[in-house]
C-alpha cells in the first residue's frame, strides 16, 4: 500500500482514512517490530487487511519484520501472521541482506499481480 499518514487528508479521521487506502490499494505492507505492535493503527491495518484477505480469498496482507517481537506477541492475530511467511528485515543493518530481502519482498508483491493479470476474475 503506498498510502501513509501523509497521504491522509487533514481534519478527516485515520481509521476512514485506513479503510478508504485498504479499498484502493490490492495490498498491505504491514511493518512489525515491538514497537509497531503495540501501535493502534497498526492493529488496525493488520485487522482491516485480514478482514478483507477473508472476504476477497486473496494475499492482502504482506508482513515484514524489523525485530522477532511478533513472535512472542499476545494478540489474537498473532496467529494470522506467523502462519505466513513474513519477510525477513531483522539484518537490514547489513545492506546486502537488506536488498536481498527488498528484492524478494517486491518479486512477491509482482507475483500477485502477475496472477491477477492471468485470471482477471479475482
Amino acid at each position: 500500500m503506498t498510502a501513509s499518514v501523509q497521504d491522509a487528508r487533514t481534519g478527516r479521521p485515520l481509521i476512514r482514512e485506513l479503510d478508504q487506502a485498504i479499498k484502493l490499494y490490492d495490498k498491505v505492507v504491514v511493518i512489525l517490530s515491538k514497537a509497531s505492535l503495540g501501535a493502534s493503527g497498526v492493529l488496525d491495518e493488520i485487522e482491516r487487511a485480514v478482514d478483507r484477505e477473508s472476504r476477497a480469498e486473496e494475499d492482502v496482507l504482506f508482513p515484514i519484520r524489523l525485530d522477532d517481537a511478533v513472535f512472542s506477541w499476545e494478540h489474537h492475530r498473532r496467529t494470522n501472521l506467523t502462519q505466513r511467511t513474513i519477510a525477513d528485515f531483522t539484518s537490514s543493518q547489513d545492506q546486502k541482506s537488506y536488498r536481498v530481502a527488498l528484492q524478494k519482498l517486491v518479486n512477491d508483491l509482482r507475483a500477485g499481480e502477475a496472477t491477477r493479470k492471468a485470471n482477471p476474475s479475482h
